[in-house]
């Protein structure tokens, strides 16, 4: 156990001499959480590079992959001595060009509304709902759903188990398994299974719940610090109120770790991008969690070229063409490590997917232009995605953006956030992608969208929220340099004082009336979602391998 708390303390402590180096300094503990958060995610994910790297140095998975680990902390430790942050006056999240708050509102604390106080209290009922949900999920299913046995948790025992024989993983007899997955949801798992010294299925599940756990302080966070924390209650209570996020992250797959690195260069690149200055270092984070998106699943991939092209045109057209291509020269500096670590892996074991093998061009484009095979796509789209994301769930949101970006007097619509726009033109790209793999797959149309839908829908679900509830209330009444003169002299005591800045009764509460709405309306769904859970938990039970 010993070795477990060391190697934990090991992961974060890379990932905070990382975040220490690329991130601005925080000014809030709500940002210090956001990349405490940031920080052990990218601190697992190295430290299962270094687990790589051990395995073909030593041949086996033992206590001494430990050593690279230091290794890695002592360099990290070095270049931090030696490297300045960006300004404190730039937060992570909270950038200059982009206003929270109108000017001129109330710069001191005042009591919530009645409207807000639903909203906080209705979140706070949807996820200890929620979090019953995956508890039941979890405890009715210990190893997972059929990936997590026939994929990720066999490829970890092989590491753990194989010895000098790992690599007997990718034999061509388990060619069924997709052995070209990127390795670290298995590696993660082995790693803590060597450590401690058994196989406990207590470490899978532990590792999804703080996954799952890490998104939703991620989403919630992120948001918070650019649109205040009513607009991050309502984020928290979308993202745990969909019902797939509880089941995907008792699955065991590697989607929710997948989602949550999505999110955590969403959330870089958007803050880079509306930052004035720490601008290189911001991109070159989102471009490292844009890296370990690659190291986690073959979708990373795909969304991180969607992402570095979306930068690329905004901080062209932005900052001009040289400086914006130098700004796409360091997420691509950020993003290169692990993406030469995935072509590493991929060219060294297997490389061929299933998707694409023994298909030429042609094949591909001939699929493509086929009608049907779209309608069909649409079909089972429309037909799955209310046992996915609720329709109405949709529906209250694109309400909610539609009301905050075009509603009320003009002078307080929103203003453009660049770095918004950036990162809704990366999810619709990969969205793009995900839809055209569908279109040209080899496999069953309708096979292939029940077993794989939840999951892409979850890969992108906490980026929608996120992008959508900050690049819509970025507000302000004036460009005036008075007037912003004159938040610049209140920033400071906003910052300090509530977020709950408007007093009850005022035109706040009619503003607020579409986040109770939607608060509220989750919240009834978590309990009946608790309620399905319950029910269904006590079925699996009885269908769940007693593996150790």
């Amino acid at each position: 156990m010993m070795l477990v708390v060391l190697g934990l303390l090991l992961s974060l402590g890379i990932g905070t001499l990382v975040v220490f180096m690329l991130a601005p300094r925080p000014q809030s503990p709500l940002v210090i959480v956001l990349q405490l958060v940031l920080a052990l995610g990218v601190g697992l994910s190295l430290t299962t590079a270094t687990h790589f790297i051990s395995l073909n140095v030593f041949g086996q998975s033992d206590a001494r992959l430990l050593l690279l680990d230091v290794a890695l902390l002592v360099g990290l430790a070095v270049a931090a001595m030696v490297t300045n942050r960006a300004g404190p006056s730039h937060d992570l999240g909270e950038v200059d060009e982009i206003v929270s708050e109108p000017v001129g509102a109330a710069t001191s604390a005042a009591a919530p509304g009645v409207l807000q106080m639903v909203i906080v209290g209705a979140t706070v009922l949807g996820c200890v709902c929620a979090m019953a949900t995956s508890l039941s999920y979890f405890f009715g299913r210990p190893h997972g759903d059929w990936d997590a046995w026939a994929l990720w948790n066999m490829r970890a025992r092989f590491f753990y188990r194989g010895g000098e024989d790992w690599r007997l993983a990718f034999a061509p007899e388990l060619s069924g398994v997709r052995p070209d997955y990127p390795l670290f949801r298995p590696l993660v798992v082995a790693r803590f299974w060597t450590l401690l010294g058994s196989e406990s299925s207590v470490v899978p599940r532990m590792v999804m719940a703080a996954f799952s756990l890490g998104t939703a302080v991620l989403l919630f966070t992120g948001v918070t610090r650019r649109a205040g924390v009513m607009l991050g209650c309502v984020a928290l209570s979308l993202y745990a109120g969909a019902p797939v996020v509880a089941k995907e992250a008792a699955s065991q797959f590697a989607d929710v770790p997948l989602a949550f690195f999505l999110l955590a260069a969403i959330v870089s690149a958007v803050s880079a991008i509306d930052a004035r200055r720490g601008v290189n270092r911001l991109l070159a984070l989102a471009g490292l969690c844009a890296g370990c998106a690659a190291w986690t699943k073959n979708e990373g991939v795909p969304f991180t070229l969607a992402l570095v092209l979306c930068t690329a045109l905004v901080m062209c057209r932005r900052r001009g063409l040289r400086p914006g291509l130098r700004s796409t020269v360091v997420l691509v500096a950020g993003a290169a490590p692990m993406l030469l670590l995935v072509a590493t892996a991929k060219l060294s074991l297997v490389w061929k997917s299933d998707l694409f093998e023994e298909r030429g061009i042609g094949g591909i484009l001939t699929l493509l232009a086929e009608s049907s095979r779209w309608r069909e796509v649409g079909h089972w789209f429309v037909e799955l995605l209310p046992g996915i994301i609720s329709p109405w769930l949709i529906a209250l949101l694109v309400v909610f953006v539609v009301g905050n970006r075009w509603g009320g007097p003009s002078s307080q619509r929103s203003r453009r956030s660049y770095g918004a726009m950036a990162g809704g033109a990366t999810l619709a790209l990969v969205a793009i992608g995900y839809t055209l793999i569908y279109v040209s797959t080899p496999h069953d149309i309708g096979w292939h969208l029940r077993t794989s839908l939840a999951r892409l829908i979850l890969h992108l679900w906490p980026s929608v929220l996120y992008v959508s509830l900050t690049g819509v209330h970025s507000r302000c009444a004036s460009n005036s340099p008075d007037q912003r003169e004159a938040h610049q002299s209140g920033r400071n005591d906003r910052r300090t004082s509530s977020r709950f800045s408007t007093k009850p009764g005022t035109a706040s509460d009619a503003k607020n009336a579409p986040g109770a709405s939607i608060s509220l309306y989750v919240a009834c769904s978590s309990l009946w979602n608790l309620r399905s859970s319950r029910s269904g938990s006590m079925s699996q039970n009885s269908v769940t391998p007693n593996r150790s």
